[in-house]
C-alpha cells in the first residue's frame, strides 16, 4: 500500500529536510528563490538516501549501530550523506552560478543542519515509544 510506514517515513524525512534546509537557506541567502532551489534539490537527494538506507538496513551483516535504536547500520550512511553534499553543491552551482567552493560550503551547512534535525526527530520518536 502506498501509505505504509516506509512511505510515511520517507515523506516525513523529506518534509523535515525541506523545512530545516529551506529556513536555513532563506536566512543565509536572504532570497526567496533559494528556497525553491533547496526544495528541488532535496526532492531528488533526500528520498534516494532514505529509501536506500531502508533497503540496506535489512541486511544484518553491516556493523555499527543506528542512533537510538540499536539496529545495524553501516558507514554507507556517511558516504551517502557526503555524496548528497556533493550532488547538491553541483545543483546549487548550476542553478545559481555560485562558485563551487561556496556551493559546497552551503550544501555542507544545510545537510549538517538537516542531519542533526533528523537525529533529533529520531531521538524524540524513540523516546516517545519507550
Amino acid at each position: 500500500m502506498i501509505f505504509s510506514s516506509p512511505y510515511i517515513t520517507v515523506l516525513a524525512a523529506l518534509i523535515l529536510t525541506i523545512i530545516v534546509e529551506g529556513a536555513a537557506i532563506l536566512i543565509i541567502k536572504r532570497r526567496k528563490e533559494y528556497f525553491g532551489y533547496s526544495v528541488l534539490v532535496n526532492m531528488i537527494t533526500n528520498p534516494v538516501i532514505n529509501v536506500t538506507i531502508m533497503m540496506v538496513d535489512n541486511i544484518p551483516a553491516f556493523w555499527g549501530s543506528r542512533f537510538f535504536t540499536g539496529y545495524p547500520i553501516a558507514p554507507y550512511v556517511l558516504v551517502m550523506e557526503a555524496a548528497a553534499v556533493v550532488v547538491e553543491a553541483f545543483c546549487y552551482r548550476g542553478m545559481t552560478g555560485m562558485a563551487m567552493k561556496k556551493a559546497l560550503g552551503l550544501s555542507l551547512i544545510l545537510n549538517l543542519l538537516s542531519f542533526a534535525a533528523g537525529l533529533a526527530a529520531e531521538a524524540i520518536y524513540w523516546e516517545s515509544i519507550w
